[in-house]
Order: C-alpha cells, then structure tokens, then sequence
C-alpha cells in the first residue's frame, strides 16, 4: 500500500470539533459557520477552495444550502459577513489550486439531497464528474463527512406532510406587508406583498441577492411608488430565503406569522411534537 501523507490540523484541539486534512495542496474542512470555525477560514483565507454552507430552515429535516467557489477569504466576506446573522450553521471547505473547477460539480452532488434547498434559487444542471477523489479520501479520515461527500446511498425519504399546506401566513416587520401561504414544496408569496421600505443590509447575503435579481429580471418583482412589489404569485422553496427577500435583510422563518399571531416556526414545531 502506498504511503499517504496527510496531516490533520485539530482547529480547537479535539476530533469532533473544527478541523482540516491536509494531503498535500488538497485540503477538507468541516467548520462550524460561528465562532472556532470563522477563526480556522480566516487561517485558509488566501487559499483557493469550493465551500458549502449549510443550515436549517424552517420545516424540520429540510436545509438550506450555498456553493461558491473562490478565493475563501473573498467567499466568507460575501456569505458570512462579519457581525451579521446568516442561517447557515456548517460549512465545508474543499480546496485545491484547481477548486473552482469543480464548482458546478461539488453543487450537483449537494443538490442529490432530497431535502437541500439553494438559497440562490437556481436549478442545478446534472453533470457527469464525480467529486475529486482527493476530497473524499480526506473526508474519511474524519468519519462524519456530510451524506453528499461520501458513497452511502441516499433514501430519499423525507415527508412535506409537516408543511401544513394552506396555512395563511403575514410578513409585516421593517415596513414590509406580505402575504403568504404554505405548499408542499415551501411557500407561496402572493401577489401584491409589498416588500420593507428600507434599504438592504448588509446581512443580505450574496445568494440571496442573486434571487432577488431573478425576480427583477423576470418581472415577478416590480418598483411601485418606491417600493418592491410581488408582481405575481411567487413560490419559494426555502422559508428563509422568502423572509430575507421580503425584508431586505437576514431573516428567519419567525418573521412569517399566523392570523392568530405565532410564528411559522412555533406552528411547525407544535405540529412536529404532536406527531
């Protein structure tokens, strides 16, 4: 058997918390997005790297998901800027001088998740390359490695029975009046939502933004008197991403309320605990 040479970097000293493999100029990561995590990006800032942030989103086993390749300190500034909320809690880093390469291909095998939503909103074309097998090997050092990453199968089971399809759902913080409701497949903005009256944030990610453009240059969201309107009935995957749109900022799925006043995600868990 052939010698390998990888050197694994403990980022707080222990193996289940942040850490990198190196083998090489080939190197895997698996960060929390907060605190040792943003610590151990800015130690691989000037390198390049394909990164995946992942996070919750509202209704229980689905995620919410964003690739990017780049170099990793311009990445972290555009989709975890600094003192700024955001709803991914993990990111991947897989690099290589050649990263950006695989890009399109490391996002076709995170989207094989039955329960992934990109908050960039757009479709993921199939592709015929399999991950680097570098990456992989890496992984395996660790033993934990994202479902995406490795070459266990997937079950494709996840049930939407939990979206509680129909409910009627309002947006009304930071001047913004939506109206919405739940379907199977996420949630549906209902024409005339108005979005908030102020400026973005900063907290506005790089994906989010993205989605927003699409919606401009599809006339779905139009200008009136000022104000960015819903155009037509919008559906959404992620509940997140439908909030932040709305909002012009980060924000959860809280920030959706019922007629009766709790939250979307009070709603879900109740519905989640009685089953």
């Amino acid at each position: 058997m052939a010698r390998r040479d990888i050197q694994l970097w403990l980022h707080e000293g222990t193996l289940t918390g942040a850490r990198t493999a190196f083998e090489g100029d080939v190197f895997y990561s698996l960060l929390p997005a907060k605190g040792i995590g943003r610590d151990a990006l800015e130690e691989l800032a000037d390198r390049e790297a394909v990164l995946v942030f992942m996070g919750p989103d509202a209704i229980p086993g689905r995620l919410v998901a964003a690739v990017v390749a780049g170099r990793v300190d311009d990445v972290v500034t555009q989709y975890l800027p600094e003192g700024s909320s955001t709803p991914f809690t993990t990111v991947t880093v897989l690099g290589s001088t050649d990263a950006r390469q695989h890009e399109a291909t490391v996002r076709y095998w995170v989207s094989l998740q039955p329960n992934v939503t990109f908050l960039d909103g757009l479709a993921t074309a199939p592709v015929t390359e399999t991950l680097p097998q570098a990456w992989v090997d890496l992984a395996e050092v660790f033993g934990d490695a994202p479902l995406w990453l490795t070459t266990r199968p997937y079950d494709g089971a996840y049930a939407y029975g939990r979206a509680r399809p129909g409910l009627a759902l309002f947006c009304r913080g930071r001047g913004a009046d939506a109206k919405a409701v739940l379907v199977r497949s996420g949630i549906k903005i209902l024409a005339g939502s108005r979005c908030s009256t102020m400026d973005a944030t900063q907290s506005l990610i790089a994906p989010v933004r993205e989605a927003i453009k699409r919606l401009v240059d599809d006339g779905s969201l139009v200008k009136v008197d000022g104000v960015w309107q819903f155009a037509r009935d919008v559906t959404l995957h992620s509940h997140i991403q439908a909030a932040s749109i709305v909002m012009r900022t980060y924000a959860n799925a809280t920030y959706w309320e019922t007629e009766e006043g709790d939250t979307l995600v009070d709603r879900l868990n109740a519905r989640t605990a009685k089953n």
